[in-house]
């Protein structure tokens, strides 16, 4: 069967970002516009097609990336349907996740992709979680195009993203791109290189007219387009020589130029647009098939043939021997385990017999598929450059690599960084057990969490030797509690205990932890506040930067400091503080760090909550139920206003009397509770504290139930005399 596009209108993108940039939406819209959805899907709404997991609709953010392929001729083709055949280029993207738990996702899929689109946000530009995607797009010099979206939202800035990416990323990026307008005024791009005005006139993007460039912005564009003329000079040399001489240089032979730097990493081109108002999408897709390498602009894979322990090469074509590198692992409740896999040269069929040159075995594909987020296309065979998983082989890892049996490879590995939180799972001791939950037993428990080992490779699990309970290890708070909520949403109840960090030692014996990098962007009034919390907390600033309304703070802060370091944050800034965090290294061990400084309100009764009892509370510190909550011996009901734990009734009523009914002084005004989200009750709990957590709540509570087993503890640690 020949190919039906070939190897040069093929590209492999990911689209990739720091969290809330826009991504997932830019991707429903790229779907959108190349025909593959006929319906926008906001993620706000939860209606994403590349967020089809349950909790990535909720959560509004990505996960897991999904993969999908669609189809794009270039606008300037579209009004003549023989070019649109001949010019359509097959693109394969990747929606990856853009919190920090999840970059493990990220970079094993920068290793299978040939390009990256880079989305900003034009308000918030380079974020944290900007930079390590960055700096892992560089690490396997991936070619990258920067879209700095959102460029209709109060505060947004084009030049100054741009600048931010020269500052913060020390890249070199040259906007092919102008806005016109900004916030609510933002109407269409400046086309630099043809020196066009493309301006919308809807907020679908279906009405875009090309206009002369707005009299006011010429003098700027026409300044933009000198620099750029002059940077793509200097990876060409005809072209320099033609900048030199002052000759007229063509608008194809300043693409082409573009495009060589592009691939080169000496360039990175930057666009603008807002995709959620469906402006600049369209002309994105044109710059990935204008600028995007395809897997022939690509150097040749190398590896080693396992037969003669020499190094070999495979290049782009579908004459070569068949090589393909398993690059994700998934459980579909449909088909079972998925293994997608690229394709870096050769075609194999379904039926098809390779080596997994990393196991030494064989294994037999008897249906490969397509993914279009979960969704499943069958398809008969796979070519090079083409993104696909098959369906039912259970004995491959990340990692692996499938070859021509009589021609193996062995590929360079898949890098996954060790993680660095850890949290112990144990079957539920509530007094309130099976209320909720179908399942609660530990034995099941283990097998839920086993299970999840095989399929997820961020994560490592271990069964603690007095077989109290299993350790799960990962990348971060959120990254544990997706795990959590999955198992909730399947009926399972069950507590956890505090997280705790994972250290490490260096060659010369010295106590090493996971170091973050913090940022912290308030107004100005507020910044000394954040500062003082951060050196509680053992946070040193790094980066200081005062605008005259807010300030952008930076800090170094071991991963122990950010536990429960987010609520202080908005405390201190009235709600209006905006806070990330990334992992940035191990570094020495920082010393004590102090924790939680109140004492818990500890219920004494197993009852349901009163009114008139929470109404005396509340004067003592925050509560966390209200009336009618049922409760148990050991619960934590609220927080003190100062240190040490208080056992409380909360079921206590009036003295009745001749002049007191039970109906007088009925109202009583309570403050709403504090309610947490399950990261939330995770960063919040000290270390002789549990979550319990079950399909329809989240409790926190005490390990030792008992008042009296509590005291005797406390003696046995020396914590408190008799």
């Amino acid at each position: 069967m020949p190919r039906e596009y070939p190897l040069e209108r093929v590209r492999n993108i990911g689209i990739m970002a720091h969290i809330d940039a826009g991504k997932t939406t830019t991707t429903e819209r790229i779907l959108f516009y190349t025909g593959k959805t006929h319906k926008l899907g906001e993620t706000h709404e939860g209606a994403a097609t590349m967020d089809w997991m349950e909790q990535e609709q909720e959560r509004g953010i990505t996960i897991t990336s999904a993969a999908t392929t669609c189809f794009w001729a270039h606008s300037d083709f579209h009004n003549d349907p023989a070019k649109v055949k001949a010019n359509t280029h097959r693109i394969n993207i990747i929606d990856t996740p853009g919190h920090v738990d999840f970059t493990v996702e990220v970079e094993r899929s920068l290793r299978v992709l040939d390009g990256a689109v880079a989305v900003f946000c034009a308000k918030g530009g380079v974020e944290p979680q900007s930079e390590t995607v960055w700096r892992q797009a560089t690490k396997y010099s991936v070619p990258r195009i920067a879209y700095v979206n959102k460029m209709d939202i109060m505060g947004a800035n084009f030049f100054r993203v741009v600048d931010m990416m020269k500052d913060r990323l020390n890249a070199n990026p040259v906007p092919i791109q102008l806005p016109i307008g900004k916030e609510d005024t933002f109407r269409g791009i400046i086309d630099l290189i043809n020196m066009v005005a493309d301006v919308y006139y809807d907020d679908l993007g279906k009405d875009m007219r090309v206009e002369e460039i707005p009299a006011d912005m010429l003098e700027m564009a026409q300044q933009y387009r000198n620099e750029l003329i002059e940077k793509v000079s200097e990876v060409d040399e005809t072209l320099f020589e033609k900048y030199v001489a002052e000759e007229e240089i063509t608008v194809p032979e300043i693409k082409a130029a573009l495009r060589k730097a592009t691939l080169e990493n000496r360039i990175v081109p930057v666009i603008c647009g807002t995709s959620f108002k469906n402006k600049g999408v369209q002309k994105l897709l044109d710059a990935v098939v204008d600028y995007m390498p395809s897997p022939l602009d690509v150097p040749p894979i190398k590896g080693i043939d396992p037969r003669t322990e020499k190094e070999t090469e495979r290049h782009a074509s579908d004459d070569e021997p068949f090589s393909a590198l398993a690059f994700k692992i998934m459980t579909d409740p449909y088909v079972g385990k998925l293994c997608f896999f690229r394709v870096y040269s050769g075609v194999a069929t379904v039926g098809t017999t390779v080596y997994n040159a990393t196991k030494g075995t064989r294994e037999r594909l008897g249906r490969i598929v397509q993914m279009h987020a979960n969704n499943r296309k069958d398809v008969d065979e796979v070519r090079t450059g083409d993104i696909a998983a098959v369906v039912g082989i259970d004995r491959t890892d990340i990692g692996d690599v499938y070859t021509d049996p009589e021609n193996p490879v062995e590929l360079e590995p898949i890098e996954i960084d060790p993680p660095t939180l850890s949290i112990v799972f144990e079957a539920s001791t509530s007094p309130l057990v099976g209320r909720d939950g179908d399942i609660v037993g530990a034995r099941q428990l283990k097998e839920r969490l086993f299970n999840e080992a095989e399929n997820n490779v961020t994560m490592k699990i271990e069964e603690l030797e007095d077989k109290s309970g299993v350790e799960v290890s990962g990348r971060g708070i959120l990254h544990l509690s997706v795990l959590m909520e999955s198992m909730r949403r399947e009926g399972f109840e069950f507590q956890v205990g505090r997280p705790r960090v994972l250290f490490k030692k260096d060659e010369n014996g010295n106590k090493m932890e996971p170091v973050e990098q913090a940022v912290v962007e308030c107004p100005d009034e507020y910044s000394g506040k954040v500062v003082e919390v951060f050196g509680t907390s053992g946070g040193i600033m790094t980066s200081m930067d005062t605008s005259g309304i807010v300030t952008h703070l930076e800090f170094k802060i071991p991963t122990r400091g950010i536990m429960g370091l987010k609520n202080r944050i908005m405390n201190v800034t009235h709600g209006e503080g905006v806070f990330y965090h990334t992992f940035l290294e191990y570094g020495p061990y920082a010393g004590e760090i102090g924790n939680r400084q109140n004492g818990a309100m500890i219920s004494m009764t197993t009852e349901k909550a009163v009114a008139y009892a929470l109404g005396t509370l509340q004067e003592r510190g925050q509560l966390f139920v209200e009336p009618g909550t049922e409760c148990y011996e050991g619960m934590i009901v609220g927080e003190r206003s100062k240190a040490g734990d208080m056992v409380v009734n909360i079921a206590r009523t009036k003295n009745l009397g001749n002049q007191r009914s039970s109906t007088s002084d009925i109202s009583v005004q309570l403050v709403p509770p504090r309610t947490f989200s399950l990261e939330e009750a995770l960063e919040y709990i000290a270390d002789d504290e549990l979550v319990e957590i079950t399909p329809k709540n989240i409790r926190l509570r005490k390990r030792l139930l008992n008042a009296t087993d509590r005291k005797k503890a406390a003696v046995r640690a020396g914590q408190v005399n008799k």
